[in-house]
């Protein structure tokens, strides 16, 4: 029999993790001493002792090894097991050379000085209950008509708006030749309503998006735009939807041009 310290010598398992192998039924002592609470394990726990150490250099985790160890020890069992951990290896590795990529793609960036190398995030925004007014436009600093429009018409017709809720603009189809911007700006509502002039009410999709939040005024939005075209097609995601801004602070909420907080978004899909 040995004692905690001298297994632990032996098998190359710290004390710490012998006690939390112990904790969760991993491997416990084969006898513990009722009056000094000393640990004894016994020479034929170095068999499972080294098992655990293999299973663990394979990077399987206490949860797995333990699977793997109080299940039927057939070879169809192991087989099955052992396939489930290298198909997630395989996904592991493939989203470190999909990170890998991002890395040497930033680093590429940071030669030439871009400004928003680190700010673009992927995400999944949910479905919301909107309420909109499109129009067109002539230029973008017209496109607080729309959000006056919206707003009186919400106001008018009692229709109530999410508090630090969704708020944005959709930017649809530029027409060069007229010179006109086709924007329809929204509001996230509780319910939806027929029958009110100017004024639509739909579910805005769930969509994935790649996107950039910026602090201060506009006139950034225009190299955010050209940003997020090439970081999308360099990462190997198309556009699959209209893009949009959603405003958290905004002229409608604060009076300082530095503080306005914006985020550009485009709806994007992997390229098969």
């Amino acid at each position: 029999m040995f004692r905690i310290g001298e297994f632990a010598v032996l098998t190359s398992i710290s004390i710490h993790m012998l006690r939390n192998y112990d904790k969760i039924g991993l491997l416990s002592p084969d006898h513990t001493d009722p009056w000094t609470g000393y640990r004894y394990y016994s020479e034929s726990q170095l068999i499972r002792a080294n098992r655990i150490q293999s299973l663990k250099a394979m990077g399987l985790g206490l949860k797995e090894i333990t699977q793997m160890l109080e299940s039927d020890s057939s070879n169809n069992c192991y087989k099955e097991l052992l396939l489930q951990k290298i198909s997630e290896k395989k996904e592991e590795i493939k989203k470190c050379k999909e990170e890998l990529k991002k890395l040497e793609l930033s680093l590429e960036k940071v030669n030439h000085e871009d400004n928003y190398i680190f700010d673009v995030a992927v995400k999944k925004l949910p479905v919301r209950n909107v309420v909109s007014y499109r129009s067109k436009i002539h230029t973008y600093s017209e496109e607080s008509r729309l959000w006056n429009y919206l707003g009186k018409a919400c106001k008018e017709n009692s229709i109530k708006i999410v508090p630090n809720g969704f708020a944005a603009a959709i930017w649809h189809e530029r027409n060069h030749g007229e010179h006109t911007l086709d924007i329809e700006v929204v509001f996230e509502v509780d319910t939806q309503a027929k029958g009110i002039e100017g004024l639509t009410f739909y579910h805005l999709p769930a969509c994935e998006v790649a996107s950039i939040a910026f602090q201060g005024q506009y006139y950034e939005i225009g190299n955010i735009i050209s940003h997020l075209g090439r970081w999308i097609d360099r990462n190997n995601y198309k556009v699959c939807g209209n893009p949009y801004s959603i405003y958290y602070l905004s002229p409608g909420n604060t009076s300082k041009e530095e503080d306005y907080l914006t985020e550009i978004c485009f709806p994007i899909k992997k390229k098969k």
